[in-house]
């Protein structure tokens, strides 16, 4: 059975604001293994700076970075179904990070993989980040 758009939403929102918290240093310990069981074993992702970075960076990275952006929200909309399947959800969504008045916007690509094992529902596949112009 597909999955719903309100569960991808669903999906995407919480994986995004335990970004946001481990980064602002909001977060439990256990939070980064909870971000890192999200996502397949052969996740990758393009950053902002065009980068292919692996699951095992990508954890590295953002564990070093625990509350390196204290006070950092992350926001999420126009979330929008490109293709899906009882197999894979491809989505694109924009994303906006915001310090203070400071506002980072990028839009992001992602592949998501149904698992009813997984805490959210879904196995995090692929991720590419383009930074928009900041207002």
């Amino acid at each position: 059975m597909a999955v719903t758009y309100d569960e991808i939403v669903a999906e995407i929102g919480t994986h995004t604001a335990l970004l946001a918290g481990w980064l602002a240093g909001e977060a439990a310990d256990a939070d980064i293994d909870t971000f890192a069981a999200a996502h397949d074993p052969g996740f990758s992702m393009v950053d902002t700076i065009g980068e292919i970075v692996a699951l095992p960076d990508v954890v590295d990275g953002i564990t070093a970075a625990r509350g390196a952006v204290p006070g950092l929200h992350i926001d999420v909309q126009d979330v929008e179904i490109l293709t899906r399947s009882d197999q894979a959800v491809l989505v694109r969504y924009l994303e906006t990070h915001r310090l203070g008045e400071d506002r980072a916007p990028r839009r992001v690509t992602a592949a998501l993989r149904p698992d009813q094992a997984a805490a959210g529902g879904f196995r995090w596949l692929h991720l590419h980040e383009t930074p928009l112009p900041r207002d």
